[in-house]
């Protein structure tokens, strides 16, 4: 017999998680864990873990040697991949199910580790897809109009570069309205 949908709300209300406890529990000897009551009246702040080991990997690598192991596994494989924009061959090598993920961790964050904490810029490097949508913006544009724009305005293709890179959709809009008023021009003088 199927269960009644009363149950299954009361069931989803409340959910019993496992909280790790602090040191201290463990060094008094305590159980390293503690069986917690969550409902939906009091919800859980979820935290971005990936964000702080990459934030960690530059500047705190004593949050790496307090992490457990199964957040080190659990966020090992997106870990890699931001590294691997900048390391694509050591991350490929520590891709492997074989290694321990803390250990990787450990071994990059001594490798990265910066005292100010200050983050290089490739790992804020866009992906594929934007890259390929401000091609895609660039490519509704001639060089042409480009040339004429630019000779208009009196500007440098490098200032005209910066804007682009810049304010790509208010640049490419600019463009579009420059040519269209010169063939509006050229049009009524015929």
């Amino acid at each position: 017999m199927p269960r009644k949908k009363k149950e299954d709300a009361a069931a989803a209300e409340k959910e019993v998680r496992f909280v790790e406890l602090d040191l201290l529990a463990d060094a008094a000897g305590k159980d390293g864990y503690k069986r917690e009551e969550m409902t939906q009246e009091s919800p859980v702040e979820k935290r971005n873990v990936l964000a702080e080991i990459m934030d960690a990997l530059f500047g705190n690598p004593a949050y790496i040697e307090n992490m457990t192991p199964q957040q080190a596994t659990q966020n090992l494989f997106m870990v890699l991949r931001r590294i691997a924009i900048q390391y694509p061959t050591q991350a490929n090598m520590f891709n492997d199910g074989k290694c321990n993920a803390k250990d990787v961790l450990l071994f990059f964050s001594s490798y990265f580790y910066n005292p100010s904490g200050n983050k290089p810029r490739w790992i804020y490097a866009s992906g594929a897809k934007k890259e390929q949508e401000k091609k895609d913006i660039k490519a509704t544009i001639t060089k042409a109009d480009i040339r004429d724009y630019v000779d208009h305005e009196e500007i440098s293709m490098k200032d005209f570069d910066s804007a682009l890179r810049l304010f790509p959709e208010e640049t490419v809009n600019d463009v579009k309205e420059h040519v269209a008023y010169f063939k509006k021009i050229q049009s009524s003088k015929i």
